[in-house]
């Protein structure tokens, strides 16, 4: 159902697909990053030397009508810059997730666009038709996120 070449085409080339679990309503993705090293997202310098690793589960779009969850398992580093006050950091997903988001940008804008057409409780009501449950408060919150654009007077 799921091939490599579909995943990488989702989510691009530094996430390796490890395993992969269906249950009735529910498609489990375990990933892994191939990257052999990371910027620091303060100072900007690469490292190759890795502190530990830990794991991280973001909710994807729905794949026929079940759930998708991401479970990726990435590394923390050690900052090589003496002088940056960041000493260790996380592996970014670039263009998934953003920073400690437990859901994918393409999953939050789908629910950011339900909340902008229906509101909170409809469009909570309409996403869980649509296997992507949530509150009609966090569709709320996804819609308060979006930033103002300022209208022009002519």
């Amino acid at each position: 159902m799921l091939s490599s070449d579909l995943l990488s085409q989702i989510l691009g080339t530094t996430l390796v697909p490890t395993d992969l679990v269906f249950a009735p309503d529910l498609i489990v993705v375990a990933l892994a990053s191939r990257a052999e090293s990371a910027p620091c997202p303060i100072c900007g310098q690469r490292s190759d030397r890795v502190h530990s690793r830990y794991r991280r589960v973001i909710a994807d779009l729905p794949i026929c009508g079940r759930q998708l969850a991401l479970i990726l398992r990435l590394r923390k580093f050690l900052c090589p810059n003496a002088g940056c006050p960041r000493r260790i950091f996380c592996e970014r997903v670039h263009g998934l997730a953003a920073t400690h988001a437990r859901s994918t940008t393409r999953l939050a804008q789908l629910q950011r666009m339900l909340g902008l057409a229906l509101g909170g409780e409809p469009g909570s009501r309409l996403a869980g038709e649509l296997a992507v449950p949530i509150s009609g408060d966090t569709i709320l919150r996804r819609v308060k996120a979006v930033p103002a654009v300022p209208l022009r007077v002519e």
